[in-house]
């Protein structure tokens, strides 16, 4: 028990680690940008003026900057979604999973998970909508189990397994990774994307989300964890073998290889 807990702590103190120094370099690129904004501001006038070429020649490379990212963007969304033809985002049909015996959970987080008084209460919840209002007032962490445990499965992670049993359709789980209601509805159905899919799958469903900068807290109980992006989210779920002490589903490496040349 000792070893499990340490080994369990190490994992969650590694997930830390890697999303500090996530933000660490997504900050010094944003620091090196500003930087060079303000090596090219006007040194004459606080305030732009259109007379002053110093001030125009700012506002160009500001406006340039601005848009060059736009169009970045842009072309990287276009260039996921061209990638999607293969999936019926509006499909009628239940969406087809890897392993609809364990939906791709290790086995001892799947025990705890069904034999949880969450989950048997949650599957008198017919609706996804009511899946979905569980995770708003219930999630409080992104982690697999509640804090200080590791045999309490969290909601999401409850909430999460009892849409996997829910037969989805491709336009459902759409839904869901757009929710505009809580970030944690959408991390949910990202969770659903990367263990109940096929592997080649991942990145026509969420290659287009690596960009989304909706912040996203960790924990609502412990501010010390800190927040993320919804961006860094998925990225960690494409790039990682662990989801803090959790093994995710195995990737080819084909596979790997693929989504790696991707967020090159």
């Amino acid at each position: 028990w000792g070893q499990y807990k340490s080994e369990t702590q190490t994992s969650v103190q590694e997930a830390a680690e890697r999303q500090r120094k996530a933000k660490e370099e997504k900050s010094k690129k944003e620091a090196e940008a500003q930087e060079e904004v303000e090596k090219r501001r006007c040194h004459l006038h606080k305030k732009p003026k259109d007379s002053c070429k110093f001030c125009q020649r700012h506002k160009e490379y500001v406006t340039k900057e601005t848009e060059a990212k736009a169009a970045a963007k842009e072309k990287f969304i276009s260039a996921v979604s061209k990638k999607q033809s293969g999936i019926k985002i509006d499909g009628n049909g239940p969406l087809e999973l890897t392993n609809p015996k364990t939906f791709g959970f290790p086995p001892m987080l799947q025990t705890h998970i069904v034999e949880s008084t969450h989950f048997k209460t949650l599957m008198d919840f017919p609706t996804i909508e009511e899946i979905t209002h569980e995770i708003s007032n219930f999630a409080d962490t992104l982690e697999p189990y509640v804090q200080n445990s590791t045999t309490v499965p969290s909601a999401l992670f409850c909430c999460t397994y009892r849409l996997l049993t829910m037969n989805l359709t491709a336009g459902q789980l759409r839904r869901l990774i757009e929710s505009e209601d809580n970030p944690q509805i959408r991390c949910a159905g990202f969770l659903f994307i990367r263990f109940g899919l096929s592997p080649d799958q991942l990145w026509s469903w969420v290659g287009e989300y690596v960009l989304d900068d909706e912040e996203l807290r960790v924990s609502a109980k412990d501010d010390s964890v800190g927040s993320t992006t919804i961006g860094e989210y998925v990225e960690s779920l494409l790039t990682q073998e662990r989801y803090f002490s959790t093994i995710l589903p195995r990737l080819p490496s084909a596979i790997k290889r693929h989504l790696e040349a991707r967020l090159a």
